[in-house]
């Protein structure tokens, strides 16, 4: 089924199924193995050796492997080590006494993060990865570093089938030292100690013909984002927040759009709402005329960065 297996002495009973040999190497992405003592069950699918690495890499010398007394590997089910010891670039560098790892497409698992930043000092960002159901999956996130402080929070992702599909996170940080690193993009001391970011995105087209969308961004002072979500600052550093809507005919479209100001500090064109209405052209009942219109309303407001009082 795809499985290699290499050794320079394997044994393997064609009616029973079962293979052994003294020293082994296999693969089958995501897991590569290679090691001694094999047992393996063929018929169940259960592997078992001993003095034994296993790895990610696919090349014969990996960067780094969990090297174990005893493993126990259900390909794409789960993994199992004993006085499993983690190498990296052949450092010794984490000692687990038993060790699982889900292998499946819905594997719950930890994920760690450790670093020095000037920003942060010493930081270890964890996060725990969770499936419930087809329609529910998510994470949950908890992170200290040394010179800011503890930050939690989780992410829901919801598959809704019809009515469209949403992602919500909600990140909350009790900032040590907020003013730190602001770099004269803001006010001393306009940064709050106690600092949130919240997210919601959902789209959806629960009929024939008709959009839905909605955005909503919300932090609490203007260098969350920049702070602490580089990535998603990078790509947008002022987020909007809006709510949209079209519903689309052969003959007609009619489109809503609102954006509220959700944050004070940026500028911003609140919309409340926007409409437009456009017939696209179209003959008049049985004659030589055609007709096509685009008609819009909307009420505006725009708002100024409120940075200093």
């Amino acid at each position: 089924g795809g499985q290699i297996w290499l050794g320079e002495h394997i044994t393997y009973n064609f009616k029973t199924h079962l293979m052994r040999s003294d020293q082994f190497r296999t693969g089958k992405s995501p897991v590569f193995a290679a090691g001694t003592g094999l047992d393996a069950d063929m018929s169940n699918h259960v592997y078992t050796a001993s003095n034994t690495y296993v790895t990610t890499d696919d090349v014969s010398n990996p960067a780094e492997r969990i090297r174990a007394s005893r493993v126990t590997i259900v390909p794409d089910k789960y993994i199992e080590a004993w006085n499993a010891v983690l190498f990296v670039d052949g450092v010794p560098a984490f000692y687990f006494p038993y060790y699982h790892r889900n292998l499946g497409p819905h594997a719950d698992n930890w994920n760690f993060l450790g670093g020095y930043r000037s920003e942060y000092g010493a930081f270890l960002l964890s996060d725990y990865t969770w499936w419930y159901s087809d329609a529910l999956d998510g994470k949950f996130h908890l992170d200290y570093r040394t010179d800011r402080g503890p930050g939690i929070g989780p992410d829901f992702n919801l598959h809704l089938g019809q009515w469209g599909s949403g992602t919500f996170k909600y990140y909350y940080l009790h900032d040590k030292n907020p003013n730190t690193f602001t770099n004269g993009l803001v006010n001393p001391g306009s940064i709050p100690v106690n600092r949130q970011r919240v997210y919601l995105g959902w789209q959806a087209a629960p009929s024939t013909n008709l959009d839905v969308k909605a955005l909503v961004n919300y932090q609490s002072d203007p260098l969350m984002m920049h702070d602490f979500f580089e990535g998603d600052y990078t790509e947008n550093p002022q987020p909007n927040t809006f709510v949209e809507a079209g519903k689309h005919s052969e003959n007609w479209s009619l489109d809503a759009l609102a954006t509220p100001e959700l944050n004070n500090f940026f500028d911003q064109v609140e919309r409340l709402p926007d409409l437009k209405l456009t017939g696209v052209r179209q003959q008049v009942f049985d004659t030589p005329l055609f007709y096509e219109s685009e008609s819009s309303a909307g009420y505006f407001r725009k708002f100024f960065a409120d940075t200093n009082g």
